[in-house]
């Protein structure tokens, strides 16, 4: 594992800036923190072409996490993003919102893991809702979180629709790798 934190982040978003050919980053395990998730959502703010971010296990937090959903509302050249395992200090389920509202616009993203969001039914709903009109999301992980009955049902209504969603993962934590 590296061990790039907010400083390597810094770094690494300059040269992002002016770079038109990196397709992936992959972050995972790095502890960036809350100052580099925003460093990152800022740099993507002018980066189009990066398609795949993975910032699972990058101890991200409500802030840098709504940052990130934020200027995803505009930038649709990411396709795949991993935010698994922050480090969420709310029960309120705030990121789940901005990624509900999120999901609602951008017609860019075609994957997404939320895994370990300490996710409840509420923002199970919330996320069902927001994909009635999402013509993009195929994959969406929600494996660890704390979904039950009536986010499962959130979700029946919405396969329902016959949405074009692929794949749906409520893996449980013993199951989840």
């Amino acid at each position: 594992m590296c061990d790039i934190e907010a400083k390597g982040t810094e770094a690494l978003c300059t040269g992002l800036q002016m770079n038109e050919n990196l397709k992936s980053l992959i972050l995972k395990g790095n502890k960036i923190g809350r100052q580099g998730g925003i460093l990152l959502s800022a740099t993507l703010q002018v980066n189009n072409s990066l398609a795949e971010l993975d910032m699972s296990d990058t101890d991200q937090t409500n802030e840098s996490l709504i940052a990130l959903t934020t200027v995803l509302l505009d930038n649709t050249s990411i396709k795949k993003l991993n935010v698994s395992n922050p480090r969420l200090n709310s029960e309120q389920e705030e990121t789940t919102i901005h990624f509900s509202k999120m999901l609602h616009v951008n017609y860019g993203l075609t994957e997404l893991h939320l895994s370990k969001h300490d996710m409840r039914d509420f923002g199970a709903t919330q996320l069902a809702e927001s994909l009635k009109d999402n013509k993009t999301l195929l994959y969406l992980n929600l494996s660890c979180n704390k979904i039950s009955e009536d986010g499962a049902k959130a979700f029946a209504n919405l396969l329902k629709l016959n949405t074009p969603l692929r794949k749906l993962s409520f893996c449980s934590k013993q199951d989840w790798q």
